[in-house]
């Protein structure tokens, strides 16, 4: 199969993000209608203590897309499937260990997060067949990290798009004929299994030459997964602490409804990361290629080239949720939700200055260098917990969503590109200079939506939601296309492209 360009890869990315933010869309009121609000945040707490279970894979999936597109650019195909067989053996051995983790852990959790006992055997169900999900997540996750390293997007979209309409078909039914949450969980599990298997076959067909094989197994290449995952580790923890911890805070200070409304807000605002994440995936294999083959000037080039397109796409999206939040919630769910805009708008703030630079983490991953990353976000990950945890009894959600916000501002605006800038060998303003222009696209449109009245408006209908949402991305649509046109369309003009 051929391999596109970084743009067209891009677009396939956000071909399956737009089919995944459809169906997530359907999906939550369908839930919530179904189940409730107190449910409902049941449901979503147990997919993020479910996520920590991600941290269990100690960063074998990463690894592993690592050093086979390190060696997909050195031609070394025999290092490459010393490298599969042996992710292969340790996500093994993790699965088994994920499943009787969740096994073990229900009850006391349970029993930790809701003490009135009201619900406590059906959360215990749910994390417990979560678990199994998990182990079927991280498979899929193993096949497709080959693929990614290959820049295979097209096929592995194609397959991530048809997860979602599944899933969202297979809750719906469960739903309609009333299994409540243990059928929704059920459901979950069927999309997850489902998935790791069309991606193993696709690995099987399109990439004949790597197979596992169970004789590879090395010490010294799963310690080389491991220590390279390790620091990828810590990089999740710190993303843990900073941003999925804040669910369970707000289970154990306040209540299942509470967590419900602050869930809203943040899936929006993790539509956002997916968005944005759908472009960095594209780049993370072809800067791993480009520094593999030796060409640190490629990588620089490629990387600030990035950024102007990382920040435009994070700005737009930033204004739209902080103009037209609650707008969208209104005619989305309904005036129950009014609680989730001010979280909305302080959670899309603080993560724009995350996404503005997520071509930093991919090109610090690509030099192996992301220690140092991983060092500072576990700072800021404890300031996160232990900020929220002092602010959720004193001002609720809102609390924990500043205690998010606070940490993660001095790191990305003043830490991270000190970091990165330094290691590149850029100066502090070359660095942040891509961000300038469409940094000021987003303050004047902004402000003209502020001064429109957009973020309280309570007579707004789908129509007009619509209208206005084309007339904020218009000016960073244009920006785009300037950018796209300049660089000849494909980013990498002039950046290198090693052969597969």
């Amino acid at each position: 199969m051929p391999r596109f360009s970084s743009t067209v890869n891009t677009l396939f990315n956000w071909t399956a993000m737009l089919v995944a933010i459809a169906t997530g869309l359907v999906v939550t009121p369908l839930i919530i209608s179904h189940l409730g609000k107190p449910l409902y945040g049941a449901w979503s707490l147990v997919l993020t203590i479910v996520g920590y279970s991600a941290l269990l894979n100690v960063g074998v999936t990463p690894a592993i897309s690592h050093y086979v597109a390190i060696y997909r650019g050195q031609k070394d195909t025999a290092a490459m499937a010393g490298v599969i067989s042996n992710g292969l053996i340790l996500l093994a051995l993790l699965c088994a260990l994920v499943v009787g983790g969740a096994w073990l852990a229900a009850e006391p959790v349970s029993e930790l997060l809701d003490p009135s006992g009201q619900m406590r055997q059906t959360f215990a169900t749910m994390l417990r067949l979560g678990g199994l999900g998990a182990a079927c997540s991280f498979l899929g996750v193993y096949f497709m990290s080959i693929l990614q390293a290959y820049e295979l997007f097209l096929p592995n979209n194609a397959v991530v798009a048809f997860y979602h309409v599944y899933r969202t078909v297979a809750i719906a039914v469960v739903l309609g004929l009333g299994h409540g949450p243990i059928g929704l969980m059920a459901a979950h599990i069927s999309a997850e299994a489902l998935k790791a298997l069309l991606h193993a076959v696709l690995c099987y067909r399109l990439l004949p030459h790597l197979r596992p094989d169970w004789r590879a197994f090395s010490p010294r290449t799963g310690l080389m997964l491991i220590s390279f995952g390790a620091l990828s580790t810590l990089l999740s923890v710190g993303d843990l602490l900073r941003f999925q911890l804040d669910q369970a805070v707000i289970g154990k200070f306040l209540d299942f409804t509470q967590i419900a409304i602050y869930a809203v807000a943040a899936m929006l605002v993790r539509y956002m990361l997916r968005i944005v994440g759908a472009f960095v995936d594209v780049l993370t294999p072809r800067l791993t290629s480009l520094t593999g083959g030796g060409h640190a000037a490629m990588t620089t080039e490629l990387f600030l080239r990035s950024l102007t397109i990382s920040s435009t796409i994070s700005l737009i999206l930033c204004a739209g949720l902080v103009l037209l939040g609650w707008p969208f919630l209104r005619l989305w769910l309904g005036q129950g939700f009014q609680g989730s805009v001010a979280v909305l708008w302080i959670l899309a703030v603080s993560f724009t200055a995350d996404l503005m630079q997520a071509p930093a983490v991919s090109v610090m991953f690509a030099r192996e260098r992301h220690g140092l990353l991983a060092a500072i976000n576990m700072i800021e990950g404890a300031c996160n917990l232990a900020l929220s945890i002092y602010l959720a009894p004193r001002m609720g959600i809102v609390g924990v969503a500043l205690g998010t916000a606070a940490p993660m501002l001095v790191n990305k605006l003043l830490v991270q590109p000190l970091v990165v800038s330094r290691e590149l060998g850029l100066s502090y303003w070359r660095y942040w200079r891509p961000v300038g222009l469409p940094l000021v696209l987003m303050a004047l449109v902004t402000a003209a939506g502020f001064a429109l009245g957009l973020p309280y408006d309570n007579t707004m209908g789908w129509l007009g939601f619509l209208g206005w949402a084309v007339a904020v991305a218009a000016p960073f649509a244009a920006f785009m296309v300037f950018t796209l046109v300049r660089h000849g369309v494909d980013l990498t003009r002039g950046a290198g492209q090693p052969t597969p």
